[in-house]
């Protein structure tokens, strides 16, 4: 039920703006009708939608089944041989039954987002590391660092979801997200707590 409450959200919201952006994109596509003006405001509104349907994507995902992080780092580390990546992980043990559908959910997020990250910025034969780690209070913690290349790759249309859209689901939920880095490497650090949904 929730799942079809999602999807009527999506077409009656996303899609008519998708509509409409289309219809405006053909009228402008005409000679001599765009302008410099109407074209930023066409774009501004394809930004605006986009970053309207992730927190309904998020919420999809949510609903629809329990993440794994153990998948996840194997599936990232396949990712990351691509380009000769080595991933160098510690996951706590035996992890999954001890952490809440949303904490893994959230974990896996900011996974497969450090590893997009990684894939982009990072020079190839390096490696990479990942830790995962169920602290004592049952909070996770997260910690990626990897080498940082001269320019980022061209990984074509491999995208993430965004550090600026984590940060905000790792907040709202209780946790913390930070990242900074040296100039030879980038440091990511999250920290999600037990709150949320089982």
């Amino acid at each position: 039920l929730i799942r079809k409450q999602l999807a009527v959200q999506l077409h009656d919201t996303i899609a008519k703006d998708l509509a409409h952006i289309a219809i405006k994109a053909q009228e402008l596509s005409q000679p001599g009708c765009a302008t410099p003006e109407e074209l930023a405001a066409l774009a501004n509104q394809a930004i605006a939608t986009s970053k309207r349907i992730k927190p309904t994507i998020l919420q999809l995902d949510t609903e629809s089944g329990r993440a794994n992080i153990t998948e996840t780092v194997s599936l990232v580390t396949k990712m990351l041989s691509t380009r000769n990546i080595t991933l160098q992980n510690d996951v706590s043990e035996n992890l999954a039954p001890q952490v809440t559908r949303q904490q893994a959910l959230l974990a896996c997020l900011v996974i497969r987002e450090a590893a997009t990250n990684i894939l982009k910025y990072a020079p190839t034969d390096t490696t990479a590391s990942l830790e995962v780690t169920r602290e004592p209070d049952g909070a996770i913690t997260i910690t990626t660092s990897n080498t940082i290349g001269d320019s980022p790759a061209n990984i074509g249309t491999t995208g993430g979801f965004g550090l600026a859209n984590l940060e905000r689901q790792i907040t709202t939920n209780g946790g913390e997200l930070e990242y900074s880095h040296t100039p030879a490497r980038w440091i990511l650090w999250a920290t999600i707590p037990t709150g949320g949904k089982e």
